[in-house]
Order: structure tokens, then C-alpha cells, then sequence
């Protein structure tokens, strides 16, 4: 495997980290935001909350622009959950 080849493992762990990360973060904002969506911008790690997903999509999108990549979280639920 060449060396400019990322390993399966590798980018698995990185991931890991992330979520980790990720998780961390909706815990933080538990207290004033619970049930609301916090999306993150994967490279800046800079994020936007908003009250249902729809409206933290389009805040994404205006801030970071279309192409950005990005985590959608609900904090302190279940996506599925009611609050």
C-alpha cells in the first residue's frame, strides 16, 4: 500500500474520534438546548442550532455554504423523540 493511501482502520478511527467529538459537544449544550438540532461543520468544527432539522439545515447552508460538510445531531433525545 502506498503511503499516500489512507488505511481503512485509520479513517474508521478518525471517525470514532469525531462521534466521540460530536457527542461531547450535544452534551455540553444539553442544559439550554435539549430536543433542539445542533449541526456541525466537519472541518471547522464550528456548528449551528436550530429548532427542528429543516431550520438547522438552511442556517448550515447560509454559513457555511452548499458544498460544506457536515453532523446533524438532536441534543439530549432521540431524533425520534418528542420534547
Amino acid at each position: 500500500m502506498a503511503r499516500s493511501q489512507k488505511r481503512p482502520e485509520a479513517s474508521g478511527k478518525a471517525i470514532q474520534r469525531d462521534m466521540r467529538e460530536f457527542a461531547d459537544l450535544a452534551r455540553q449544550l444539553e442544559p439550554a438546548h435539549t430536543g433542539e438540532y445542533v449541526m456541525i461543520d466537519i472541518r471547522s468544527r464550528r456548528y449551528v442550532i436550530g429548532p427542528t432539522i429543516s431550520a438547522v439545515h438552511r442556517e448550515f447552508i447560509e454559513t457555511f455554504g452548499a458544498d460544506a460538510s457536515g453532523y446533524c445531531l438532536r441534543v439530549g433525545a432521540s431524533p425520534f423523540a418528542t420534547v
